[in-house]
């Protein structure tokens, strides 16, 4: 059963489980960007993935955005001065960034 009362702490936990996540990944595959991203995304879609067995269609993206907010604002500049994502065929970015629907839906 779902209790919206319940959704505000879940979220701030969520967000402090993967701001975690985020920094361990960071420091285990310092030297593969490639590979921290495409970790983050896999984890982001099954925290979607559990969201939509567990919660309401509204806390969906609240999930989504919690999740990759917490995996990618420490990481972002870390990426892109790496720069390994400019062409690089084997990056999640290698057709463009993903939508929301496209990339968990």
């Amino acid at each position: 059963m779902y209790f919206p009362a319940f959704e505000s702490p879940f979220l701030k936990m969520t967000a402090a489980y993967y701001t975690d996540e985020s920094v361990r990944l960071m420091k285990a595959l310092k030297s593969d960007p490639a590979e921290f991203m495409k970790r983050c995304f896999d984890r982001v879609k099954q925290e979607v993935d559990r969201a939509k067995d567990m919660f309401i269609e509204d806390s969906w993206e609240k999930v989504r955005a919690t999740c990759e907010a917490a995996l990618f604002d420490q990481s972002h500049s870390w990426v892109a001065k790496d720069g390994t994502f400019t062409g690089a065929s084997r990056t999640p970015f290698s057709r463009g960034p993903p939508s929301s629907t496209r990339a968990y839906g």
